[in-house]
């Protein structure tokens, strides 16, 4: 069933298992005062998320999309996200 709530729910559920994941990180990173795993993990990570948000694109919204709305959420997309990408590589 894909009802707004059941969507909302999934959500929920995906972002408290982000959350779990990320926690030994946190710990790790707090117990060293320095990150010690690399450029991996949060390039991993990052390509997790995007793929989620383009999931989420894909499947919540108005059925009747037009090719141009499709495209112009992508290119917001891609956008927003490889801003995000380059202030977190920058750091």
């Amino acid at each position: 069933m894909q009802t707004v709530t059941n969507m909302y729910i999934v959500n929920l559920a995906i972002a408290d298992e982000c959350f779990l994941i990320g926690i030994p990180f946190l710990i790790a990173t707090l117990l060293h005062r320095h990150w010690i795993f690399g450029f991996a993990i949060p390039l991993c990570l990052i390509l997790v998320f995007y793929w989620l948000v383009i999931r989420k694109l894909k499947t919540v919204g108005p059925k009747n999309k037009s090719k141009e709305k499709k495209r112009s959420h992508r290119k917001v997309t891609n956008l927003v996200l490889t801003v995000v990408t380059v202030d977190n590589i920058t750091l």
